[in-house]
């Protein structure tokens, strides 16, 4: 392994990190933008035939329960994924439950599990895009699927260590 100006950092994932770093994840994904922009574009068409019911007599299903029927439907979906499903991930993913150690250098980044002789190395370069916020870094790699959550508590005995890793990142 290269040589690093820094020790390996313990992380340890903390769900006051994690889940904000979650939500801004969701609520920043081109999914959701698709999803928003699909439903604005079925509600004005409802609204429209609803304003002006003689453009289209024979439509049948366009009506006010409907309208906010799919209003409150599509505002439970988004606070379930913005609230609950980071939670649950957070709950139920083995990765937040394990203790990993990062070592940096000028090439990658490496993680490794405490006890275990594997690691992961993200070289600096595969990492296309990052999101902050007050807890965290969200990494993306390739796609925003495949992602990476870097708590900013990494580095609270070492904030020099931010500032290389920082160095690193395509802000």
């Amino acid at each position: 392994m290269p040589s690093s100006p820094f020790a390996p950092l313990p992380v340890h994932f903390d769900s006051r990190e994690i889940i904000p770093a979650q939500r801004m994840r969701f609520l920043r994904s081109s999914r959701l933008k698709i999803v928003a922009a699909l439903f604005s574009v079925l509600m004005i068409a409802i609204l429209v035939l609803l304003l002006f019911p003689k453009l289209l007599p024979t439509v049948q299903f366009a009506s006010w329960a409907l309208f906010v029927g799919l209003l409150i439907g599509f505002a439970a979906v988004v606070a379930l994924f913005t609230w609950f499903f980071p939670w649950l991930d957070f709950t139920q993913n083995a990765t937040y439950q394990t203790p990993f150690t990062m070592h940096m250098t000028d090439q990658e980044l490496v993680l490794s599990i405490e006890g275990k002789h594997r690691a992961t190395t993200i070289e600096w370069k595969r990492i296309r895009r990052v999101h902050e916020n007050a807890g965290a870094y969200v990494l993306y790699l390739n796609h925003e699927s495949n992602f990476l959550i870097m708590p900013k508590s990494v580095f609270a005995s070492k904030p020099e260590a931010e500032v290389y890793f920082r160095q690193h990142l395509p802000l």
